[in-house]
């Protein structure tokens, strides 16, 4: 008969076994712990009061006798005591305490048969307690399979996140602080929360459409993005537009010219993993006034790029 002690213990187990093991542990041990609960369950359905009647010979001579099945010892000590860097000697006296388990046994004189004698009050304690065993264990069950789905859920989305490193959507102009003139849209400020960025060569505001030609501030910086791909049509940008900006791949336009202020935007970037641009590798060094490779902090600059390739 698994007991309500039992139940916290294995429940304790349970939770032991997922913060050493991992969460994937918990549904089996619910589930066999959910099919113990109901094989003690529908055994304890069936279970009736005993009666004076032996079940091996029939005879009614039968005498009740408590019978000893376990030993359990509890040890404190009260006393006074010093102690110095945690270590220490206590002088007082040790209580034990013992206590047994006992169960009923009925035996018969006739035969000398022994079997578990169980009043009523013993059958109804132990269906109510198989009973909520069953319950807890079903809790258990769908708790643990709730925290599993949960889980794997959230698993999914994120590799689904992170399944490509560029923004699947062109990003919102209200994701940037702006300042209209003329036909021109000009970016000063990153505000939004993405960390995948992807800026259209044009927006429509207000039903006018406004083109992007050049950006009016440090865009990014101190920004936590990711990647960004910057709009087609783009012809000057600060060099800090990057500063403090932590960025790990990047498309650049052709359209980029080389300006004094801005041909050097390459020295924010910080252990960039890729650089996309859209041009040659001529082009590329006409950008960045011929600078020396090893000044530009990224893994691998790859040019000649589509950006309507960069879907993955």
């Amino acid at each position: 008969m698994i007991t309500g002690c039992l139940s916290i213990f294995l429940i304790l187990i349970a939770i032991s076994a997922v913060i050493a093991v991992g969460i994937f542990v918990l549904p089996f041990i619910a589930g066999v712990y959910f099919v113990l609960s109901y094989l003690m369950y529908s055994r304890s359905k069936n279970l009736e009061a005993s009666t004076m009647e032996c079940p091996n010979c029939g005879s009614r001579d039968i005498k009740i006798q408590s019978v000893t099945t376990g030993v359990e010892t509890n040890s404190s000590l009260n006393g006074s005591g010093t102690t110095f860097l945690g270590v220490g000697h206590v002088w007082g006296n040790r209580n034990s305490r013992t206590n047994y388990k006992q169960k009923r046994e009925g035996v018969c004189q006739s035969c000398g048969f022994n079997y578990d004698y169980l009043t009523d009050e013993d059958v109804t304690k132990t269906k109510n307690s198989s009973k909520l065993n069953l319950i807890v264990s079903i809790i258990l069950l769908i708790v643990s399979i709730l925290i599993l789905i949960g889980f794997l859920g959230r698993s999914k989305n994120n590799n689904s996140d992170n399944s490509s490193i560029w923004a699947n959507e062109i990003t919102a102009i209200d994701s940037f602080e702006y300042y209209l003139d003329g036909n021109n849209v000009y970016l000063k400020k990153y505000i939004g929360k993405d960390k995948k960025v992807r800026i259209a060569s044009s927006y429509t505001i207000d039903g006018k459409e406004y083109v992007i030609s050049s950006f009016a501030g440090r865009v990014f910086n101190g920004s936590s993005i990711d990647s960004v791909i910057l709009p087609e049509g783009l012809v000057t940008m600060s060099k800090d537009t990057f500063s403090g900006c932590r960025l790990k791949n990047i498309y650049i336009p052709s359209t980029l010219q080389t300006s004094d202020d801005g041909y050097k935007f390459y020295k924010y970037f910080y252990n960039t993993e890729k650089i996309y641009y859209g041009g040659t590798e001529e082009q590329w060094k006409t950008l960045t006034n011929n600078a020396n490779r090893a000044d530009i902090d990224v893994v691998e600059i790859i040019y000649n790029v589509n950006p309507n390739d960069l879907n993955n």
